[in-house]
């Protein structure tokens, strides 16, 4: 996560908004954060070890109402985006999304998708299948290359 990198004035203004209604915007999250260095840390060190070995992690963060747990993971989710993740924040109760059902989880994770100067959230929050399908698609054909399969 960068900490040098400046706030610009429609993420300082969103910020201030919500604040007032005691929330704030994730992407500017980690200009108000303080505390829980070493866990951002370990959460920092774990997906640059996953970037590097190639496999996957679950976390659940648990705590009461007002404990901070949309706040951390709002800080964890700008610094995966800073390293070039893409990231999606789905909550099963307000969201509709029962997490064992693929069919009511995949539509939320799919709409929901965020990066670096990315949203892949169409108007009308519609779930852009043909984007998620292409980026699918094209990082099939890129293990499909390592394996050593050619197209045809």
């Amino acid at each position: 996560m960068s900490e040098d990198a400046a706030l610009d004035p429609r993420t300082a203004r969103a910020m201030v908004r919500s604040l007032g209604r005691g929330t704030t915007v994730a992407s500017g999250a980690r200009h108000i954060h303080v505390g829980q260095a070493k866990w951002v840390a370990a959460q920092r060190e774990l997906l640059e070890e996953i970037a590097e070995d190639g496999f996957a992690d679950t976390k659940f963060v648990r705590g009461t109402y007002g404990a901070g747990k949309s706040h951390f993971l709002a800080i964890i989710q700008d610094c995966a985006q800073e390293m070039g993740w893409l990231t999606a924040h789905v909550e099963c109760g307000s969201d509709g999304v029962q997490i064992d059902r693929f069919d009511t989880l995949y539509p939320q994770v799919a709409t929901k998708l965020r990066g670096k100067g990315v949203s892949m959230a169409l108007p009308g929050g519609e779930a852009p299948v043909d984007t998620v399908r292409n980026l699918l698609e094209e990082w099939m054909s890129k293990v499909l290359q390592q394996a050593g399969v050619r197209p045809g």
